[in-house]
């Protein structure tokens, strides 16, 4: 995110924030061009001083506050920002993209408690201004995974899915995301029903994904023998053997998709499955 893009402007024609006093010093007033200046010449190094001196001279100037804390930003000088940053928002709350950036500054600075509330907020106000809503979704979905809520880390990922669908990084985030729930998931049967049906069932799942279709066939007939009724169990073991090499293994497939639509009688995929292979013959 480009440093002009973070400044916040309040009233329009203005290049900071027009939050001023009814009677504004003139010194205040003169330090704003220079700050106005420096900007309008890419040079916000020079802008920081003049900043920190109306700051000092008017605690209360939000504009002062909330473009001191974005320009501290962008330099990563994230302790300096977050002063500054929590300063505007107290003066006015419905900055979403400085509270983004207090946010990012806070989680950088390994304060997650307050980091996380204030993305969230930021987030849910951010819609519309893709490549900053993004970040901050990024940013979340990280805290979220690592504080292990991953239903949490789910909801911002489909919704950044929404935002950027095309997006390398939402895409690998949510990858990542569902790979960890996963992971969590298979974790948890294992603690809690390690020789149930359910167990197994994950267990041939992710030896089909492996590519060990024959382990896989195993898993799942010792689920069918240990609950003949577990839903999706008949139509994964008739996926599997369809696309076995063994012709033995594949023939077996028509019988399970049989068995899938005695249980549910509409199973489309099953029911799909089962036709072309009539058709086939």
């Amino acid at each position: 995110m480009k440093i002009a893009s973070a400044l916040i402007v309040v009233s329009p024609g203005l290049a900071l924030l027009a939050q001023t006093a009814p009677n504004p010093q003139t010194s205040i007033a003169a330090l704003e061009q220079q700050v106005k200046l420096h900007l309008q010449e890419q040079k916000p190094q020079l802008a920081i001083p003049v900043l920190r001196q109306i700051v000092s001279l008017d605690p209360k100037n939000v504009n002062a506050q909330a473009n001191l804390g974005v320009l501290l930003h962008f330099q990563n000088k994230f302790d300096e920002a977050i002063p500054h940053l929590r300063a505007s928002l107290l003066l006015q709350s419905d900055l979403w993209r400085i509270e983004a950036l207090l946010g990012i500054a806070e989680k950088r600075t390994g304060d997650a408690s307050q980091a996380v509330p204030h993305l969230e907020q930021a987030f849910s106000n951010l819609d519309k201004e893709e490549k900053i809503g993004i970040q901050v979704g990024l940013e979340l979905i990280e805290l979220h995974a690592a504080a292990a809520q991953f239903e949490k880390a789910l909801i911002v990922a489909v919704k950044l899915g929404q935002m950027a669908p095309a997006n390398p990084q939402v895409l690998l985030a949510t990858y990542e995301i569902a790979r960890q729930t996963m992971d969590h998931t298979m974790l948890n049967m294992m603690v809690a029903a390690p020789d149930s049906a359910e167990m197994h069932m994950m267990m041939a799942g992710e030896l089909a994904r492996e590519g060990d279709p024959t382990n896989a066939v195993g898993q799942y007939r010792e689920a069918i023998r240990l609950n003949p009724s577990l839903p999706g169990v008949h139509f994964e073991l008739a996926e599997v053997m369809r696309t076995s090499a063994d012709p033995a293994i594949s023939a077996q497939a028509e019988a399970e998709y049989r068995a899938a639509l005695k249980l549910n009688a509409y199973d489309a995929l099953s029911l799909r499955q089962l036709a072309g292979i009539m058709n086939a013959k």
